[in-house]
């Protein structure tokens, strides 16, 4: 069944209104999304994605952002971490240490290759206050939501844990440099070996763990210490409408003669560019759009992006596009 859901975190993060959703999310959700929906983050198993009428219909624009591996393990005595000789402690994180953690997210996230920061409309170095901010989260939901990882009498790292039922997973891990750079992996393994035992004591049956598609250093600490096996595989992409941005900042445009035609040359007017690329447009069946509006946006790549909305009668939003410039 299609899921849609408003991120409200990111979308304070970035400025932007983003939503999130799966595979099986339709155009109708999309333009009916309230607040108006700028970006939709689609993440879905690949074989969903693969299969989305949607994704493959090139109607809106949409680009894949990155390949998420999860690994997963069951929690028995029997199939328990080793330690690795590190010693390190473990300490629950409370409202006090907040100045530790938003320094080792800002270390780790502000340039961190996650699917926002390869996004040409989002700013990357925001990144790691939308790390804190899930973290806070994560605490709020549980006492063990976060674990800070004291090492040489410091703090040097932070793991963050959602608890679903009878299964914990990893959701953030970070170890600043500052524990060395041999020493990073290896203390992320012993703060995860720490962290297990507790998980057996609580009860919990299960444990995850995500981690990016190119991240190849701990996938094999994960099958090679933790014990994980794969289990899935999610792609991640980013449908972009920015009717928010329309409604905010848009302008209202004339349109004359034909759909297409119209939307080309207003394209050039805005961009100031004679080179167009990848023209996008999708409209309601059965709708007519009475009036339509536009909004340039810069893209960090030194493209810019027009999008359009045409509006019906009522002023429901019945038909989106975009197109591209250099």
């Amino acid at each position: 069944m299609a899921a849609l859901q408003f991120a409200g975190d990111e979308s304070a993060t970035f400025g932007f209104n983003i939503w999130r959703g799966d595979a099986g999310v339709n155009p109708g959700m999309l333009l009916a999304a309230n607040p108006a929906a700028d970006i939709i983050v689609i993440r879905d198993t690949a074989a969903q994605m693969q299969k989305s009428p949607l994704l493959a219909a090139a109607a809106i624009d949409v680009e894949l952002r990155d390949h998420i591996l999860s690994f997963k393990k069951e929690l028995r005595a029997d199939n328990i971490m080793s330690p690795t000789g590190i010693d390190c402690e473990l300490q629950s994180a409370c409202a006090e240490d907040s100045i530790h953690i938003k320094k080792i997210c800002d270390e780790n996230f502000a340039a961190y290759p996650g699917h926002y920061q390869l996004s040409p409309y989002l700013e990357g170095s925001r990144a790691a206050g939308g790390m804190v901010r899930w973290l806070e989260q994560l605490r709020a939901q549980d006492p063990e939501g976060i674990f800070l990882v004291r090492y040489a009498g410091a703090v040097v790292g932070v793991l963050g844990y959602d608890y679903q039922q009878h299964t914990a997973e990893l959701a953030i891990a970070a170890i600043s440099a500052i524990a060395g750079m041999r020493q990073r992996n290896l203390l992320l393994v012993e703060a995860t070996r720490l962290v297990e035992q507790r998980l057996m004591q609580r009860g919990l049956k299960f444990f995850i763990a995500k981690t990016q598609a190119t991240n190849t250093a701990i996938q094999r600490d994960l099958v090679r210490y933790v014990h994980c096996e794969p289990a899935a595989v999610f792609a991640t992409a980013h449908m972009h409408l920015f009717l928010g941005r329309i409604e905010k900042s848009g302008v209202d445009l004339p349109l004359t003669g034909q759909l297409h035609d119209s939307l080309i040359l207003l394209a050039k007017k805005l961009s100031n560019c004679e080179r167009l690329l990848n023209l996008h447009a999708y409209q309601a069946q059965g709708s007519r759009p009475s009036r339509f509006r536009a909004v340039l946006l810069p893209r960090r790549d030194e493209t810019k992006a027009v999008f359009f909305a045409g509006y019906d009668a009522t002023g429901a939003v019945v038909s989106v596009a975009s197109v591209f410039c250099r």
